[in-house]
C-alpha cells in the first residue's frame, strides 16, 4: 500500500475508533447496571453507529475536524445542565404556584449569530457549538440559516455560564 492510501486508512481507523469510544461510552454513562448482555449490546450499538456516522460524513462531504473550543464546551455542559435544571425547577415551581401559564413560547426564541467561514476548523466550531447548547435542558436548536450564519434556540432558561452564547457566537 502507497503512504497515502495508508494515511487515509489510519485516519478512517482513528474516526472509526473515536465514534466507537463516543457511542461505548455513552451507553455505559446510561446504564443502570453494567451486565455483560448490556455491554455487548452497547459495543455492538457502538459499532454500528460508528460505521453509520462516517458513512454520513463522508455522504455529506464534511471534512471537520475536532477543534480546541469542543474541550471548553464539554468542560461548561455539564456545569450548564447543572444550572439549568435548577432555573427549569424554579421556573416550573413558580408558574405552578402562581397559577398562570408561561409567557409565549415564541418570546423564548432567540437567534444567535454563528461563525461565518468554510474552512474545516470553522466548520467543527459551529458543529459543535450547536450540539453543547443543545446537550444543556435550558435551550436547544431548532433551526439553522447557512445564508445568514445563524441558529434559532427556543431557550427555556438562561444564565451564568452563558453557554449559548459562549458557543455560538465565539
Amino acid at each position: 500500500m502507497r503512504s497515502g492510501a495508508m494515511g487515509r486508512v489510519r485516519r478512517a481507523a482513528y474516526e472509526l475508533i473515536v465514534w466507537f469510544a463516543a457511542g461505548v461510552l455513552t451507553w455505559i454513562v446510561t446504564l443502570s447496571s453494567a451486565s455483560p448482555a448490556e455491554l455487548v449490546a452497547g459495543a455492538g450499538a457502538a459499532a454500528l453507529v460508528a460505521v453509520l456516522a462516517r458513512a454520513a460524513r463522508r455522504a455529506m462531504g464534511l471534512a471537520w475536524r475536532p477543534v480546541a473550543d469542543w474541550l471548553r464546551w464539554v468542560a461548561l455542559v455539564p456545569m450548564a445542565a447543572a444550572l439549568d435544571v435548577g432555573r427549569v425547577l424554579g421556573w416550573l415551581i413558580d408558574s405552578l404556584r402562581h397559577g398562570r401559564p408561561d409567557v409565549d413560547p415564541s418570546q423564548r426564541l432567540v437567534r444567535r449569530r454563528l461563525l461565518s467561514g468554510e474552512d474545516a476548523a470553522t466548520v467543527a466550531r459551529r458543529v459543535g457549538g450547536v450540539l453543547a447548547v443543545s446537550a444543556t435542558p435550558g435551550a436547544i436548536a431548532v433551526d439553522q440559516d447557512p445564508g445568514t450564519r445563524t441558529v434559532l434556540l427556543h431557550q427555556l432558561v438562561g444564565g451564568w455560564p452563558d453557554l449559548d452564547r459562549r458557543a455560538t457566537e465565539s
